[in-house]
C-alpha cells in the first residue's frame, strides 16, 4: 500500500501542496487560498491531492504518514487585529516597559517627525505585582501572591482572554513566573498563559515582554484553529498529527506550536528557504539569494556558506520581538500587486494586492484593477489558455481593458507600454529588496546565484539578475510549490536558548550550557513519542565586544578547542559582516546568548519524473512575447517545462512553462536542465 507525505504552503493567493508517495511518484496540488478560512483551503488541497492519487479523500488521508505545512495565520491575525484580549503581569515599577519600548532609536537623527507605534496593550491591561529578582537570579523581594490573586480577579472583570507574565530577570530565575502561572491556573484553569522565561529567555526586557504578550495574543485563536483542523482531519481518517513550520526553520508538532504560536510568525516563507538551502548544498553552491514571488509578496533571504541568515529578534508592526526567525525580508510585490496612479499621476505598483478574491482582472472573477499578472498576460509572457495547467484560464482582453482604463488612458500611452511600465516598476522594487540584504550589508549580489521560486518568481528572475549583475538563476523543478516542498522535506527542529552574559574567558560555562541544552533538546524530542532516524545538534552564540550593545550571531563547531579558537571564529564572522579592519584584538569578547538547535533529520527522498523519452515533443507552440521596450512582439518558442530532460539546452528568447509557473529566458540568456531537473539560466547563447 502506497503511503504519502504531504507538504502544504498557505500563500496569500494560492495554497500549494506537494504529495510524495512511497513509490517515488509525486503530485502537485494548487487551490485558491480562502482568506477568511485558510485551513479550509488546506483541506481542499488535500482533497485535490486525493483525486490526483486516484483515491477517496478518507482513503488517501488514512495513508498520509506525514503532513507538514507553513501558515501565515499568525501574521494575518496580528495584521487584522483578530487576536485575544490579553492581560499582563509585570514587576511593580515596570508597567511602562511596552510604552517606553526602545525609544524609537532606529529613527534617531533620521526622521524627526516619525510617529511612535502604539504599545500592544493599553495601560489598564497591565497589572503590577510586588516581587524582585536580581540579575544573578537571586530573590531579593518575595512575590506578593495576594496581589496576583487580585490581578486575576481584575482581569476577569476586564474580560481578559489570555494572560502574559513577564517579570524582571524572570529568565534567570523563573520561580516567581511559575508561581504566578499556578495561581492563574487555580483560579482560571482554561486560560492561555504565556511565560517570558519559556517564550524568550534572553536579555532584553522590552523585546522579551513584547514576544510574551504577542504569544498570549495569538494563543486562543490559533489553538481554536488548530483544534478544529485536527478534528476535521481525524474525522476524515487521518491519524498522523500535523507538523507546523516555524519561523526559524524546521517543523514542530502541532501541540508544541499551539503553546508557542509566536514562533509561527514568518512560518510561510520558511519552507522555501529550507528547500533552497537543501538545493544549493546538493548543487555545491555556497552562496545564494532566495527569491519567492507569489501573488501577494516578494520574500528574499540570504544563504552564505550553505546556511540561511537568521536572527534572534524580528520586527513586526513597529515592535521588536525576541523571536528567533530566518532573516527574510519581505515587500508587497507579487503577481496580484495592483498598479495605480497617485495624485501626481505617477505609476505605482503595490503593496495592495488583489489576492485570490477577486484576483487579477485576467482571472475573470470580478477583478477590475490592473495587476502585475495582467501586465504579464498582455505582454504574452503567460499562456492565455490558463495557469496551473489550464485550471485557471486567462482573459487577456480583460487584462488589456483594466490597464487601459486605469493606467494607459490617463498617462496617454499604449497598453503595451503601460504593461512594460508596471513590470519595470515591480522589478525595480524587488531589485531594491535584494540590495537591502546584500549591498546594504557590504555584499555584492554578483557573488551570489539567484534561486527563484513561487508562482511568479521565475517570471521576473532573469530581469532581476540582469539589473543586479547576478550571473546565474536557478529555477527549482518544484518552483511553483517550492515552499510546500520545503515543508515536506523539513527537519524537526527544537531550539533551546539560554542567556549567559559572560566573558569569553569563561568558556567552561559555555561548554557546560551547550551540553545541558543538548540534553534538554534530546529529552523533548523523545517526549514527542516518535522514532527519529538521526538526531544532531547545531550550536551558535550571540557574541559582541565588551561595551557594544548589538551582537553578532556565530556558528560554533562542536569540536572547538577553547577560548582562543572561539575568538578567532567570532572575529572572522565579525569582519565578514562589518568589513576588514573592524575587529579589535585587544578588546574582551562577551558571550551573551547560547543556542542549540536539536535536529531530527528528515528522511532523504527521491522522486521519479515520468518523462524520459528523448523523442517526446518538448515544444508546445510559438507565441508573440514582449521582453522589453527594445524586444517587442518576438515570435519565440514555448516549451513544456515538465517534459525537459537533463542536459537539454534552450537559447533565449524563449519561454518555459511549468504547472503553476513560467520561466522567461530573454535573448542573450540560455537555459540548461541539470541532473536534478532544475533549470539553470545563465548569460550567453546555447547551441540549441
Amino acid at each position: 500500500m502506497t503511503t504519502y507525505e504531504v507538504g502544504i504552503d498557505v500563500g496569500g493567493t494560492f495554497t500549494d501542496g506537494v504529495i510524495l508517495g512511497s513509490d517515488g511518484m509525486f503530485q502537485i496540488a494548487k487551490v485558491p487560498t480562502i482568506p477568511s478560512n485558510p485551513t479550509r483551503a488546506i483541506f481542499e488541497a488535500l482533497c485535490k491531492a486525493a483525486i490526483l492519487s486516484n483515491r477517496r479523500t478518507d482513503e488517501f488521508l488514512n495513508n498520509v504518514i506525514r503532513l507538514s505545512y507553513g501558515t501565515t495565520l499568525a501574521t494575518n491575525l496580528l495584521v487584522q487585529g483578530k487576536t485575544a484580549k490579553v492581560g499582563l503581569f509585570i514587576t511593580k515599577g515596570f508597567a511602562d516597559t511596552l510604552r517606553i519600548a526602545n525609544m524609537g532609536r532606529e529613527h534617531l537623527g533620521i526622521d524627526l517627525n516619525c510617529d511612535r507605534f502604539a504599545p500592544p496593550l493599553s495601560r489598564r491591561q497591565i497589572w503590577e505585582v510586588t516581587e524582585r529578582i536580581d540579575a544573578g537570579g537571586k530573590v531579593i523581594l518575595a512575590l506578593d501572591t495576594v496581589e496576583v490573586e487580585r490581578g486575576v480577579r481584575y482581569f476577569d472583570e476586564l474580560g481578559i482572554e489570555a494572560i502574559a507574565i513577564c517579570l524582571l530577570w524572570g529568565f534567570k530565575n523563573p520561580t516567581h513566573e511559575r508561581r504566578v502561572r499556578d495561581i492563574i491556573k487555580a483560579m482560571r484553569p482554561q486560560t492561555f498563559v504565556s511565560l517570558s522565561h519559556e517564550v524568550a529567555p534572553i536579555l532584553g526586557e522590552y523585546e522579551r515582554c513584547v514576544a510574551t504578550v504577542v504569544n498570549a495574543m495569538l494563543g486562543p485563536p490559533i489553538n481554536a484553529d488548530f483544534a478544529g483542523f485536527k478534528e476535521k482531519l481525524k474525522a476524515n481518517g487521518m491519524a498522523a498529527d500535523p507538523l507546523i513550520l516555524q519561523s526559524a526553520g524546521g517543523v514542530t508538532p502541532i501541540e508544541r506550536a499551539s503553546s508557542f504560536p509566536v514562533s509561527l510568525i514568518g512560518s510561510g516563507p520558511a519552507g522555501g528557504v529550507t528547500a533552497a538551502v537543501s538545493l544549493v548544498l546538493t548543487l555545491g553552491i555556497p552562496n545564494a539569494i532566495c527569491a519567492d514571488m507569489g501573488g501577494t509578496s516578494f520574500d528574499v533571504c540570504l544563504i552564505q556558506r550553505g546556511t540561511a541568515e537568521s536572527r534572534l529578534r524580528t520586527r513586526l508592526l513597529g515592535h521588536t520581538l525576541a523571536v528567533p526567525t530566518l532573516d527574510v525580508y519581505s515587500i508587497g510585490a507579487g503577481g496580484g500587486s495592483i498598479a495605480w496612479l497617485d495624485s501626481g499621476e505617477r505609476l505605482k505598483v503595490g503593496p495592495r494586492s488583489s489576492g485570490s478574491v477577486p484576483g487579477p482582472a485576467c482571472y475573470g472573477r470580478g477583478g477590475y484593477e490592473p495587476t502585475v499578472t495582467d501586465a504579464n498576460a498582455v505582454l504574452g509572457r503567460l499562456n492565455p489558455r490558463g495557469l496551473a495547467g489550464g485550471d485557471l484560464p486567462l482573459d487577456v482582453d480583460q487584462a488589456k481593458n483594466a490597464i487601459a482604463e486605469r493606467v494607459a488612458s490617463t498617462l496617454k500611452m499604449s497598453v503595451q507600454d503601460a504593461a512594460l511600465g508596471i513590470c519595470a516598476i515591480v522589478d525595480s522594487s524587488m531589485a531594491n529588496a535584494i540590495r537591502v540584504i546584500t549591498v546594504q550589508k557590504g555584499l555584492d549580489p554578483r557573488d551570489f546565484v539567484l534561486v527563484a521560486y513561487g508562482g511568479a518568481g521565475p517570471l521576473h528572475a532573469v530581469s532581476l539578475a540582469e539589473e543586479l549583475g547576478i550571473p546565474e538563476v536557478i529555477v527549482p523543478f518544484f518552483a511553483t510549490v517550492f515552499s510546500a516542498y520545503g515543508a515536506v522535506n523539513s527537519d524537526v527542529v527544537h531550539s533551546t536558548i539560554r542567556n549567559l552574559s559572560v566573558q569569553l574567558s569563561s568558556v567552561e560555562r559555555l561548554v557546560q550550557s551547550f551540553k545541558e541544552m543538548e540534553e534538554e533538546g534530546s529529552k523533548l524530542l523523545e517526549s514527542w513519542g516518535k522514532r527519529w532516524s538521526a538526531v544532531l545538534f547545531r550550536r551558535s552564540a550571540e557574541m559582541r565586544y565588551a561595551g557594544q550593545s548589538h551582537e553578532v550571531s556565530v556558528s560554533i563547531p562542536s569540536s572547538f578547542q577553547g577560548a582562543d579558537e572561539l575568538r578567532n571564529i567570532f572575529e572572522t564572522t565579525y569582519s565578514t559582516q562589518y568589513g576588514a579592519g573592524t575587529t579589535h584584538s585587544n578588546t574582551p569578547v562577551e558571550v551573551i546568548t547560547a543556542r542549540v538547535d536539536t535536529v531530527a533529520k528528515a528522511e532523504q527522498r527521491t522522486f521519479s519524473v515520468a518523462v524520459t523519452d528523448t523523442n517526446t515533443d518538448f515544444l508546445r507552440e510559438h507565441r508573440s512575447v514582449t521582453f522589453s521596450s527594445k524586444l517587442r512582439d518576438l515570435h519565440v518558442p514555448i516549451y513544456y517545462g515538465e517534459r525537459l530532460c537533463p542536459g537539454m539546452e534552450i537559447s533565449g528568447g524563449a519561454v518555459v512553462e511549468y504547472y503553476g509557473t513560467t520561466v522567461i529566458v530573454p535573448p542573450g540568456w540560455a537555459a540548461r536542465v541539470d541532473t536534478q531537473y532544475n533549470l539553470r539560466v545563465t548569460r550567453g547563447s546555447s547551441n540549441g
